[in-house]
């Protein structure tokens, strides 16, 4: 797209914008995509991009943070940590806290649409059909599109199912990994690249929700055994020092993982093959040995007991029968058991 090409969307929007493309995840403060001396003299407005695109070429996630002073910014209509997500959204805090105000007028002085930076993989990309929302946060109804794409061509990105309303926060700009072309921060691995699966519960992965910025979580995910294989996870001693944790190497935030690994049981009763319960099972006991902390040493020893009747013939039928409840109440002796090749997971 041509950085001369305005934007229609934007009902009576200045033609004296120039709509500068940006790429995933990019940010800025002011004009052309943010408002500028509103409402007073001086005051800054901030921008963010996520990294979906649409199919005309515009940004589907944009961010707009206003100055901090404003009026109302803990309220219902803005709940999600002080960051607008939609034009809806916008509007409905303006006439609430600002009801003088020309509501098409503050918002001819900016665009909202954001135009995607050429090769960026917009066109090649594959296209994929969103879900519809019913919220007024949808953020599709702004550029009047129905379609969104990943930068890595994965249909079944993370960021193209619909937002949790626990993951408030978008991630951080990123130069580094996120400015390869086809690497997308929501479902590329930091450290091997390659796409990571939300099967089973999303076990075999983990996500850095570290605050590194205002605003901003790292939000770079990893597989659990490339963290395991590169010493990024489980417990490690010297200076790593590590106790089932994982250390995240854009941001250096170490997570705790027992949270992580105890939701295994809760998914494994989900599971219809045995061999897949076996995988998610001996993932944790990788993630566990050798842990320190007594929580982790009882999940392990619990998750240990549980592999062993599967080895005896239990089957997952008899395994999650409500009349037996010490399955993971660690009452079989720990016995070390080898973890199976990490390549299985």
């Amino acid at each position: 797209m041509d950085s001369m090409d305005i934007d229609q969307s934007n009902i009576g929007e200045s033609p004296h914008l120039l709509l500068r493309p940006v790429s995933p995840l990019e940010s800025g403060e002011g004009l052309p995509y943010a408002p500028e001396n509103w409402p007073n003299p001086g005051d800054t407005w901030h921008w963010k991009v996520g990294p979906r695109i649409s199919g005309k070429g515009y940004f589907v996630d944009r961010y707009l943070y206003p100055p901090k002073y404003l009026p109302g910014l803990d309220t219902e209509i803005l709940r999600k940590n002080k960051v607008f997500r939609s034009r809806l959204s916008l509007q409905r805090y303006i006439r609430v806290h600002f009801p003088e105000a020309d509501v098409q007028k503050f918002f001819a002085s900016f665009s909202w649409s954001i135009p995607c930076r050429d090769g960026q993989g917009v066109l090649p990309q594959k296209q994929v059909q969103l879900p519809v929302y019913s919220s007024d946060e949808d953020p599709m109804r702004d550029d009047g599109s129905d379609t969104a794409v990943c930068k890595a061509g994965n249909e079944k990105c993370r960021s193209l199912m619909p937002q949790c309303e626990a993951e408030t926060l978008p991630a951080m700009p990123c130069d580094i990994c996120c400015g390869e072309r086809k690497f997308c921060v929501d479902c590329c691995c930091i450290l091997c690249c390659k796409l990571i699966s939300l099967e089973h519960g999303g076990y075999s992965y983990i996500k850095c929700e570290a605050v590194v910025s205002e605003g901003h979580i790292c939000g770079h995910v990893a597989h659990m055994n490339c963290a395991l294989r590169a010493y990024l996870a489980g417990t490690i001693g010297g200076s790593m020092g590590l106790d089932t944790e994982y250390y995240c190497r854009r941001c250096d935030a170490k997570k705790d993982l027992f949270p992580h690994v105890n939701k295994f049981l809760e998914i494994c009763q989900t599971v219809e093959y045995q061999g897949d319960v076996e995988k998610i099972l001996n993932l944790g006991i990788c993630i566990l040995r050798g842990a320190q902390r007594d929580n982790a040493k009882e999940l392990l020893n619990c998750i240990e007991s549980t592999v062993i009747k599967l080895k005896c013939g239990t089957s997952l039928e008899d395994l999650w029968n409500d009349d037996t409840p010490t399955i993971w109440s660690g009452t079989y002796p720990l016995i070390t058991i080898l973890c199976f090749d990490l390549n299985m997971y």
